[in-house]
């Protein structure tokens, strides 16, 4: 835990910027203390401002826009395998036999999917794996 006024003195900014930023992004402010990880986020966004020269308020800003952009934008532009058949074949996968092509092509998106989360999953895995140390030395 940090004082506000030591994080202010550190980041040569005001201890009333810092708590107006802790507001905007919603981050918590204990009394007139920050945790580490808000500290490190604040300590983040006023290099980030310097970087692009801006201020730390409308760098705040600015990153509000765009977490605000990318959560309408995931939720736009989500793929809907259901629609993309019906759009394509004009045939309702889910009442369509399942026996049909559109019944099992919809049968086969599910599985395709399945296996490539399965495949995702195990790469994750296995390159945890690889950047382990081969051979531990103890001294």
């Amino acid at each position: 835990m940090k004082h506000i006024n030591q994080l202010a003195i550190q980041l040569q900014i005001s201890p009333e910027i810092i708590r107006n930023i802790c507001k905007t992004l919603d981050l918590e402010i204990s009394g007139d203390t920050v945790s580490e990880q808000v500290e490190l986020q604040v300590v983040n966004l006023k290099a980030a401002a310097s970087k692009e020269n801006m201020t730390l308020e409308e760098a705040a800003e600015h990153l509000l826009v765009m977490r605000e952009t990318r959560s309408t934008a995931d939720e736009e532009h989500r793929f809907n395998k259901r629609d993309y058949i019906k759009q394509r074949f004009g045939v309702d996968p889910e009442t369509a036999a399942p026996d049909s092509f559109v019944g099992m092509l919809y049968q086969d998106t599910h599985r395709g999917t399945q296996l490539g989360e399965l495949r995702h999953n195990a790469f994750l895995l296995l390159s945890q794996e690889y950047n382990k140390p081969i051979v531990t030395l103890t001294l």
